[in-house]
């Protein structure tokens, strides 16, 4: 075997972990409350130095205003426990949308109001 073969060998091997065993979020589902689960709850939870928060906290005109004006400011720099990335540079656009909908349809005053606990 010539070297370049060898060479390409060798990347391959060493970038199949990479590419096929990523972290935990390659499983996280893309459900509104899932989401919150995985990104808000972790940080919001009850006794948290952060406060408590769940979409059944604020109502639905605090939660759209909270995600057009105050979200990226107030979370630019946070990193979920065991993350590299910062949560604005993991979560998509969609799955902003997503997390949005889902406290806004769960809200104070919603029909469903939900605490998303458990």
């Amino acid at each position: 075997m010539n070297a370049a073969k060898r060479f390409v060998l060798i990347c391959g091997l060493c970038l199949f972990p990479l590419v096929f065993l990523t972290p935990a979020q390659e499983k996280s589902s893309t459900t509104g409350k899932d989401l919150f689960k995985q990104n808000c709850r972790v940080c919001h939870s009850k006794d948290s130095a952060q406060g408590e928060y769940s979409p059944l906290s604020l109502i639905q005109d605090q939660w759209k205003k909270f995600f057009t004006t105050k979200f990226a400011s107030t979370h630019k720099d946070v990193r979920l426990p065991g993350q590299e990335k910062k949560l604005l540079e993991t979560l998509t656009p969609e799955q902003l949308k997503t997390l949005q909908k889902y406290c806004i349809d769960h809200a104070a005053d919603s029909e469903q109001p939900q605490t998303c606990s458990g």
